[in-house]
């Protein structure tokens, strides 16, 4: 539909197992301009990826990561809104990029593209929201997902 998830027609490894890529280094598509694909940016997280780690560990270091991250950025809020810090947007931002990180750690434990979990997330959403949020269809969705 509308809001498909742009992806390149190239081969990728996601088995689990970190790619380097024909020299044995990431592309640092990070480097260069323009808008970065999904897929692109878990490839090039995942040359990063300690190579000790089995398919089982990758997920499980993942979702540990994932609940980590997200607690050092609601960190950020608390103190924001009840500790009268000025709301660090700098260090939120380097936060939400570590859980996206482990988003991408999580998608490379599953075996699957990035662009599959968040394809997938929308087409829960638009299904959800056919006409966008509204709280009657919060309040009363027919699935708990």
């Amino acid at each position: 539909g509308a809001y498909q998830i742009q992806e390149r027609n190239r081969s990728r490894d996601f088995s689990g197992k970190a790619n380097h890529g024909q020299n044995g280094a990431g592309t640092h598509a990070a480097e260069g301009a323009g808008a970065m694909n999904v897929d692109d940016y878990q490839q090039e997280a995942m040359s990063l990826l300690n190579p000790a780690l089995n398919p089982q560990d990758v997920l499980e270091n993942a979702l540990m990561g994932l609940c980590g991250e997200s607690g050092e950025a609601i960190d950020l809020l608390k103190k924001h809104r009840f500790q009268g810090h000025p709301l660090d947007t700098e260090k939120l931002k380097k936060e939400l990029g570590d859980v996206a990180w482990y988003l991408a750690e999580a998608a490379q434990g599953l075996n699957v593209p990035l662009s599959e979990i968040l394809q997938g997330n929308l087409n829960k959403l638009h299904g959800r929201y056919p006409n966008g949020f509204s709280s009657e269809r919060s309040m009363h969705r027919e699935n708990a997902e």
